[in-house]
């Protein structure tokens, strides 16, 4: 790394809007765009299909590519910041995260937060996607909001200020 970069983890269980918001993040940011989903396994990604949560076992090495994949693409735009989702649902999914960062790295986490009721509905409404409403639950089951971690930053997805896909970009960023 040449200079200071930063990237974005816009976080959260499935349905909470992370594609949404760090697809708008990013356009803000003039920076490249990394989809979580589509850095899963091919195993990952079946056992999710049938209904079967991920282990820990299962998303270490799927979490140890985010910072490798956005420096990539930080470096193929030829920018300084690039913006990834991740559902990032422990601490200690986050901190491995952290981990493989290299310190010049300035990681910022945006944790979104939506009721159980208002995720269902969601991701009952998403066509193609191997994500079933039946695994919300097991998501919120291991999910550790961050409360103490200084890298990130909660959202909660119904603050009636932060409604709008611009509102919750704002609040991501602190504006």
């Amino acid at each position: 790394m040449t200079q200071h970069q930063k990237l974005y983890i816009v976080a959260g269980p499935a349905g909470c809007g992370k594609s949404t918001v760090a697809t708008q993040l990013a356009t803000r940011l003039g920076a490249p765009f990394i989809e979580g989903d589509e850095l899963h396994s091919k195993e990952n990604v079946a056992k999710m299909d049938a209904n079967v949560p991920l282990t820990d076992d299962d998303r270490d090495p799927w979490l140890r590519t985010f910072v490798p994949r956005a420096l990539e693409e930080m470096d193929k735009a030829g920018t300084a910041v690039a913006v990834a989702t991740c559902s990032a649902l422990k601490a200690k999914y986050r901190d491995i995260i952290r981990d493989s960062a290299p310190e010049e790295l300035d990681l910022q986490f945006v944790f979104l937060t939506l009721d159980m009721e208002a995720l269902m509905a969601r991701v009952r409404a998403r066509k193609n996607h191997y994500m079933k409403d039946t695994m919300v639950a097991s998501q919120l089951e291991i999910c550790e909001i961050p409360a103490t971690e200084p890298d990130a930053v909660v959202v909660n997805v119904t603050n009636k200020d932060a409604q709008t896909v611009e509102g919750l970009v704002r609040e991501a960023l602190g504006v």
